[in-house]
């Protein structure tokens, strides 16, 4: 076996290891990113869940001020008491459960978009890895059929 055709086996084996330790690292490499978009997720479920609250407890707030309000303008009035002072009640208490449910619905309309965002992510990773792993199988054939090619021109497979 001439020394050219031992060569060429020799970089196309190297070549071959190249791609598949490349392959490996990016791998992990998608690995990792997978798991910190998880956790990006999870911090921004939170923070909606924070918003949700906090958003809850301004709405609450605004009701109990216009409750007042109004009890304050009844007791001046002398309508304390009266069926006017509960229809206001009732339409402020039906605004709070409708602001309640309309930022509830956002925050879950947030969620489902992050969700779906880590979905987009999570299946561009996986398209890149297959790309990549195609690449590396069609690179490292390629390196295999140059050494063969070399063997051959040095009249090993004759």
């Amino acid at each position: 076996m001439g020394f050219a055709a031992v060569a060429g086996l020799v970089v196309s084996g190297v070549g071959v290891a190249n791609q598949v330790s490349s392959q490996r690292k990016a791998a992990k490499a998608n690995k990792q990113q997978a798991a910190l978009n998880e956790e990006a997720k999870r911090v921004q479920n939170a923070q909606y869940d924070i918003e949700d609250s906090v958003s809850r407890r301004k709405a609450a707030k605004i009701a109990r001020i216009n409750m007042a309000r109004v009890e304050n303008a009844g007791s001046q009035t002398g309508a304390k008491g009266s069926s006017g002072m509960f229809g206001f009640d009732a339409a402020i208490i039906a605004n709070l459960g409708s602001v309640v449910a309309e930022q509830s619905e956002q925050i879950n309309t947030n969620k489902r978009l992050t969700e779906l965002n880590a979905l987009a992510a999570r299946a561009a990773d996986k398209a890149q890895s297959a790309l990549n792993k195609g690449q590396a199988v069609s690179a490292g054939l390629g390196l295999i059929g140059q050494g063969i090619q070399v063997g051959a021109d040095a009249g090993l497979w004759s």
